[in-house]
């Protein structure tokens, strides 16, 4: 069998070509990964530096240019103003200065408003008439405002395309206290291009100048500047797009002329800057080219003397593996090929030995198999006897959740025989749901190793091959054997304990219901009682006020006693109606923050008569500071009323009720009602809240009905509180209410 490489795979005759050819063109790339990006940076330094030179040179001479420029202007403007030159000869001494040179093409003098005195142009005659306002121009407009000499932006003759700038010289007055006028020059701006032309004529640079909205105003080629040729401002230095399109190797110098900056550029062809770089980059491609022939022929070498040695050695493995033991490899070589197939022969003959003694070993282990199948048999014998004779159903079933075996006890439970049910999957022993779950179980826990069918008992429906469905516990346990893993459930069938849990399951409905109907009767009866009786308390009022005019003493006393024995009769009659809206569940609350401290207040206030008839001190130890909690303030009340009516009722003569308050946990205040009565024995705390169990206390004078804990104490659950209470017999009781606080 051939055993798969981890990766793709690769010969060694691709391996070789690629290790010539990397040792043969290897060095000679990292030669141009160093040289080239060094001799393009070097070339292109130098280049850029030459250019930078130039292009200073050429903005010195234009500089010296536009000096020249103004040196002829402050002259005339000398003239003028020391030989207060009017009319013709004002109008000979401008046209003197067009004629220097040609370098203006019109003069004007303006007074201190910007106004022309005087203009003379180029071979044109100006009349007087058509002088004009030049306050407008910016430059003119500057210079009569700083008194310093002003350059505009350059202009292009519309009929010539010839660039002009404007130039304007400031003249003081004689005092030099301010300024009576200036002289303006429209400057040719033609000469400058015979300095950028010297520049390309010695050096071979080929220089402009660029104004400062991006016009080139000086070419040698004088198209581009006729041709209203821009750029975009500011222009990078560098390699970059030249103006014609073309990669440029380009420097720049900044000049500022009265105000206006003037940028002077020089660029040369990329190819020219970097010709050194170009021919290094011959030479390596030849170099390139060699290194390939050297590589191919040492390829062609080593595949005579490698790869088909090699080959013949691979063909002879491969029978080999196919089972000729008989076919060795060439040995004849002196070499590492030549070791490598001597060493194989070894092996082949080495692999023979072994062959035939593993066909030994192989008939001792066929000997030994057969003792250890006689062993196992009898071990299952042993275990199908156990199965056979356990009460409870066993099931084993397979990963897939075929049945493998089932025992006796499972045929009396399933009404079936095994041979029925081995082979068939678990689902025919249950409903389809439960059959659906167990299987997703099964599943699941072969994917995850988590179940919560293994190793729990459980209850699902049970099914007979008749359909009769019945219930069925089952506890499922895992076993790993050789053959894989197995499941072994044990079965009980549970109708008989269903049945009796059915019988509880009635008989608490039964007592539910019946709880219900008392409920119902004590809140219909409630009804009834409360009617009349509030007739008969009526009619004692009217009796009380009669006994009060004219009645005599013992008739008072009697209707004192019926009023009692109805108020009392009205108060139970109220407690239970509040017992059947709590049990029917019908009781209406209104939650929201209550001050404990009025509470207290209010229901010391209800109860303070009762307490002083009895001689029974009531003490608020709360005050003030009694924190501020959630429920129904009048429900909080009547429950703060019972419990001190309690403690006033149950106390002895001269004993004490507190109130006080625990605020240790602020999320859940304790309310607290302490008396020094007799106490409660400890075993019967657990009858307190029963409702009409007054703990014997029906036998003594005490008036109570016995249900009006029970209601506190539902009341206060009903508000997400808690009731308790702890007690000492010859001490007193305390009651304690729990209720939710208000941050």
């Amino acid at each position: 069998m051939r055993a798969l490489a981890a990766g793709p795979r690769r010969s060694i005759r691709t391996r070789l070509i690629a290790a010539f050819f990397g040792l043969a063109l290897g060095p000679l790339l990292l030669l141009a990964l160093f040289l080239l990006p060094y001799s393009v940076y070097t070339r292109l330094d130098a280049s850029l530096l030459r250019q930078d030179e130039a292009a200073r040179r050429v903005t010195q001479d234009v500089a010296a240019l536009f000096g020249e420029a103004e040196s002829a202007l402050r002259a005339a403007l000398g003239e003028v103003q020391a030989y207060r030159l009017r009319g013709l000869p004002l109008l000979l001494r401008l046209d003197a200065l067009i004629a220097e040179e040609h370098r203006f093409a019109a003069v004007s003098l303006v007074d201190g408003l910007g106004v022309e005195t005087a203009r003379a142009e180029y071979d044109v005659v100006v009349a007087p008439a058509d002088r004009r306002d030049l306050y407008g121009l910016e430059p003119v407009a500057r210079a009569l405002r700083t008194g310093v000499t002003a350059y505009g932006p350059a202009e292009f003759d519309a009929e010539t395309g010839e660039p002009t700038m404007l130039v304007v010289l400031p003249a003081p007055s004689p005092d030099r206290r301010g300024i009576e006028g200036a002289l303006v020059g429209r400057l040719r701006l033609k000469p400058i291009w015979h300095v950028v032309g010297h520049a390309w004529a010695a050096q071979g640079l080929d220089a402009y100048i660029v104004d400062s909205a991006g016009r080139v105003i000086a070419h040698r080629n004088p198209s581009v500047v006729l041709g209203g040729r821009r750029v975009v401002l500011p222009l990078p230095d560098g390699l970059t797009r030249g103006l014609d399109g073309g990669l440029v190797a380009r420097a720049s110098a900044v000049r500022t002329l009265g105000g206006e900056p003037l940028t002077t550029v020089v660029e040369v062809p990329a190819a020219e800057a970097l010709e050194p770089t170009l021919r290094l980059l011959g030479v390596l491609l030849v170099l390139l080219l060699g290194g390939v022939a050297v590589a191919a022929l040492l390829m062609r070498r080593a595949r005579r003397g490698i790869t088909r040695p090699l080959r013949a050695l691979v063909e002879t493995v491969q029978a080999v593996t196919a089972g000729d033991l008989t076919r060795t490899a060439e040995a004849r070589r002196n070499d590492e090929i030549g070791d490598l197939a001597r060493a194989f022969n070894e092996m082949t003959a080495r692999l023979r030995a072994l062959i035939d003694e593993q066909r030994s070993l192989n008939e001792d282990l066929e000997v030994r198999v057969a003792r250890r199948t006689a062993e196992l048999a009898a071990s299952e014998s042993r275990l199908r006897a156990i199965m056979d004779t356990v009460l409870e159903g066993i099931v084993v079933t397979d990963e897939r959740g075929v049945i493998c075996a089932f025992n006796p006890a499972a045929e009396r439970i399933f009404g079936m025989t095994a041979a029925q049910a081995i082979g068939s999957e678990l689902a025919i022993l249950m409903g389809p749901e439960d059959a659906a779950a167990h299987r997703n179980a099964l599943e699941r826990y072969a994917h995850d190793g988590h179940s919560q069918v293994i190793g729990r008992s459980r209850e699902v429906v049970g099914r007979r091959p008749d359909g009769t469905a019945f219930p069925l516990e089952i506890a499922v346990a895992e076993l790993e054997t050789d053959v894989g893993r197995l499941f072994i459930g044990a079965l009980r069938d549970i109708s008989a304990r269903k049945a009796i849990e059915r019988q509880l399951i009635a008989a608490r409905d039964d007592a539910e219901q019946a709880n219900r109907a008392k409920t119902e009767f004590l809140s219909s009866m409630s009804h009834e009682l409360r009617t009349p009786l509030n007739a008969i308390l009526g009619f004692a009022q009217l009796l009380e006020m009669d006994a009060g005019r004219a009645g005599s003493p013992k008739q008072a006393e009697y209707v004192q006693f019926i009023l009692r024995a109805g108020r009392h009769l009205l108060a139970l009659i109220e407690d239970v109606l509040d017992l059947a809206k709590i049990e029917a569940g019908r009781i209406e609350l209104a939650v929201e923050p209550v001050a404990l401290a009025d509470v207290i207040e209010e229901a010391m206030g209800i109860v303070g008569p009762t307490a002083d008839s009895a001689a029974v001190d009531l003490v608020d130890e709360a005050g003030a500071g009694a924190p501020v909690v959630r429920g129904d303030r009048r429900r909080i009340c009547q429950a703060l009323v019972n419990l001190l009516s309690n403690a006033v009722k149950y106390n002895r003569p001269g004993g004490r009720a507190t109130v006080a308050v625990d605020v240790s946990d602020p999320a859940r205040p304790r309310l607290l009602v302490s008396d020094t009565g007799r106490g409660i024995p400890e075993d019967r705390l657990g009858e307190l809240f029963e409702p009409f169990n007054r703990l014997n206390a029906e036998r003594s004078a005490i008036e109570g009905t016995g249900i009006g804990l029970a209601i506190t104490k539902r009341m206060i659950e009903a508000m997400g509180g808690e009731v308790g209470v702890s007690s000492t017999e010859g001490v007193g009781s305390t009651f304690w209410i729990v209720l939710p606080g208000v941050p």
